[in-house]
């Protein structure tokens, strides 16, 4: 598991959704983080119990402080609990993932279009600030971090519709996207997977919701292309 010191500032801050500039963090927020890369990265495997003790072993910030963060992570449905048991990670299967594409569908042309819609000049420049702390995380082959940078673009684009119902569905769905990320990001690469992302970005700051409606919804296609890609090497069918 990666030591949360040898992670950059702007990762955490960005994963943790905290102000630019802060540098200091909770031991409950670094373990989160440090627990939370571990999980996406797959070196937690998915229906592993977490051994307390070892977790502890490795990044020795107390007991309460860790205790607290596999909380948040149980809420934001990384993990399940069952009471005087250890948590579990759970997995993201391939039925999870045939119903996470098909929400997906449903909420993403509609986000981006409302986004459109409704954006306001900070909108505009927290879009594009974030868009390209995405870009240098592409450059950076760091692919956790491009991940991370992937998901927070996506909370700014939900967050500009206005609309925190929407802002939070899309939130909790794409927390449990990250893993299925960065797997394909891992297989396939990372040097581009930021230019779909300008595209919608773009569409959306210049008010063209008709073409930012379709992007989102051709980039879901796209994500889901690459899921299937490497489901066909297992043998493994995606039934839409």
């Amino acid at each position: 598991m990666a030591d949360i010191a040898d992670t950059d500032n702007n990762l955490i801050r960005t994963l943790l959704n905290l102000p630019p500039g802060q540098t200091t963090f909770t031991k409950t927020q670094l373990a989160y983080a440090t627990v939370r890369e571990a999980i996406v990265t797959h070196s937690l495997p998915a229906n592993t119990p977490l051994d307390e003790a070892k977790l502890l072993a490795e990044f020795p910030v107390g007991r309460t402080p860790l205790r607290e963060a596999l909380k948040r992570l149980m809420h934001e449905g990384f993990l399940r609990w069952p009471a005087h048991q250890a948590p579990i990670i759970l997995d993201v299967g391939v039925h999870e993932m045939r119903y996470l594409y098909e929400t997906r569908r449903m909420l993403e042309p509609t986000i981006a279009r409302l986004a459109a819609v409704r954006l306001t000049p900070l909108d505009r420049i927290l879009l594009e600030s974030t868009r390209l702390a995405m870009v240098k995380a592409c450059a950076s082959g760091y692919i956790y971090s491009s991940v991370e940078h992937d998901f927070a673009l996506h909370a700014a684009i939900s967050g500009a519709t206005h609309n925190r119902f929407l802002a939070e569905a899309s939130y909790h769905l794409n927390l449990q996207s990250l893993r299925l990320w960065y797997r394909a990001q891992e297989r396939h690469g990372i040097a581009n997977i930021h230019v779909s992302h300008t595209e919608l970005v773009h569409a959306i700051t210049t008010g063209q919701a008709d073409l930012a409606e379709q992007l989102a919804r051709d980039h879901i296609e796209m994500s889901l292309q690459r899921q299937q890609a490497m489901l066909d090497e297992h043998y493994v069918t995606y039934d839409k």
